[in-house]
C-alpha cells in the first residue's frame, strides 16, 4: 500500500498539490485524471521519490527500489542493443532462468525479438517503451508508475502490455498511471483518482 497523508507540494509559493489524502492499495490499478497542470506528473514523481513533499508524507509498504517510474524519458543506453539490455538486467538482478522463461513470451507478443540485435538509438520510441516495460516486468517491481507511457505504442502493443499489467496486479502489484487518451486505457479495469 502507498498511503498519502496531508500531502502538499509547491514549485514556487503556491501549492500545486494541497493537503492531499489517499490510499493506493496492493493488487489494483489506478488512473489519475485532472486538468493539465493540476499536478498528475508531480504526484507520480513524489510517490517515486524524485521530489520531496513540502508538507505531509507518503508511506510506502515496499522499499523505494521496488517502485519504477516509466515515462517518455527512457533510461536506456543508446549504445547497447536490446539483447544487451535484457542480459544486463538478468545478470544485475539475478533473474532466475525459470522466471525468465515464464515471462519470455512477452518478447514475442510485443515483437521485441525482431529487434534483438539492434541498438536502442535505431528503434522507434514505441519499441523502446516496449523494451523498457519488458525489463520492468522481468525485474518484478511492486509498484509501476506510468506517466503517459502508452503514448507512441501501437494498439497491439498497448493490448499486450495491458494483459501483462492485469496479470501483474493479480499477483499483488500496483499500477498507477496517467494518460490523456481514453483509448489507451480501454483494456484495463481501474479505479479513477481525480485531482482537482
Amino acid at each position: 500500500m502507498i498511503k498519502i497523508e496531508n500531502l502538499s507540494y509547491a514549485y514556487t509559493e503556491n501549492n500545486i498539490i494541497d493537503n492531499m489524502n489517499f490510499n493506493f492499495s496492493e493488487g489494483k490499478i489506478y488512473r489519475i485524471v485532472g486538468n493539465n497542470g493540476i499536478g498528475k506528473t508531480t504526484l507520480l514523481k513524489l510517490i517515486y521519490g524524485n521530489l520531496i513533499p513540502s508538507e505531509g508524507k507518503i508511506l510506502r509498504q515496499c522499499s523505494d527500489n521496488k517502485i519504477f517510474y516509466l515515462s517518455n524519458q527512457l533510461p536506456l543506453d543508446h549504445n547497447l542493443t536490446v539483447v544487451d539490455h535484457i542480459n544486463f538486467v538478468r545478470k544485475t538482478f539475478n533473474i532466475d532462468r525459470n522466471i525468465f522463461k515464464q515471462k519470455e513470451y512477452l518478447l514475442t507478443e510485443l515483437k521485441i525479438n525482431n529487434f534483438g540485435n539492434q541498438y536502442i538509438e535505431n528503434i522507434s520510441l514505441g519499441t523502446q517503451k516496449k523494451v523498457l516495460f519488458f525489463l520492468a516486468y522481468l525485474i518484478d517491481y511492486k509498484v509501476l508508475l506510468l506517466d503517459e507511457f502508452f503514448s507512441g505504442i501501437d494498439k497491439g502493443g498497448i493490448e499486450v502490455i495491458s494483459k501483462a499489467i492485469k496479470l501483474y496486479v493479480q499477483e499483488g502489484g500496483t499500477v498507477i498511471f496517467v494518460t490523456h487518451q481514453d483509448d489507451e486505457s480501454k483494456y484495463l479495469e481501474y479505479t479513477t483518482f481525480e485531482m482537482s
